[in-house]
């Protein structure tokens, strides 16, 4: 069944913390996002500004859950990943990570570097869909 469009997200390009890249680079993480976006994801987030309105609206979709897990003696937290659709064809995912939600910044991983593949640059306005894995939106 086709995905349904739920919602257009605008915000501008800002520069992360760095911790995008570390984190999934973890095979937990690699793995539950290579199932969701159906290829491998690149190793670090676009970080995008929004309204803390957009950004509430996003968190309470309903999303898939990645589960804490530890490797060594560290726990890794859960986070949450939100379907989304980049630049009208690549597939990705907006991620809430259970430590370190900022909010009205989105992270969102794809298999690409959005920085590179689409030129942008901190200060850039960018835009995406949100996307829901079912027809109905589901409970929060």
């Amino acid at each position: 069944m086709k995905e349904a469009t739920l919602l257009k997200i605008c915000g501008r390009v800002t520069s992360g913390l760095g911790k995008g890249k570390v984190f999934l680079s973890l095979e937990p993480y690699r793995k539950a996002l290579r199932e969701l976006l159906g290829e491998e994801v690149y190793p670090g987030t676009l970080n995008l500004k929004v309204s803390l309105e957009e950004w509430r609206k996003i968190y309470q979709v309903s999303t898939l859950l990645i589960p804490s897990f530890i490797l060594g003696e560290r726990r890794y937290g859960q986070v949450k990943a939100v379907p989304v659709e980049l630049d009208g064809k690549i597939p990705g995912a907006v991620l809430f990570p259970e430590k370190g939600i900022r909010p009205a910044i989105l992270e969102i991983a794809c298999p690409l570097s959005l920085r590179d593949f689409l030129a942008l640059k901190d200060g850039d306005p960018f835009c995406f869909h949100l996307k829901s894995p079912r027809t109905s939106e589901g409970n929060s």
